[in-house]
């Protein structure tokens, strides 16, 4: 390999360093910044299950009132 070659791969190699690293950095920032975004996705789903029980509960209690 010639002196220029060796340069070149040199450089070569410190630039694919360099995108991993930047897509590291990347992934880490986008991985903090929706923490917690499957924990509202998840309460508002739940929110959403509790509102739909809810009212099919009273559309049941007006068509069949309850003895007490």
């Amino acid at each position: 390999m010639s002196e220029n070659e060796e340069k070149d791969q040199a450089t070569w190699e410190q630039e694919l360093t360099d995108l991993g690293t930047k897509a590291s950095e990347q992934l880490d920032s986008l991985a903090e910044k929706s923490k917690g975004w499957g924990e509202d996705l998840l309460k508002g789903i739940k929110q959403m299950g509790d509102d739909i029980s809810s009212k099919a509960q009273e559309q049941l209690d007006k068509k069949e009132p309850h003895e007490e």
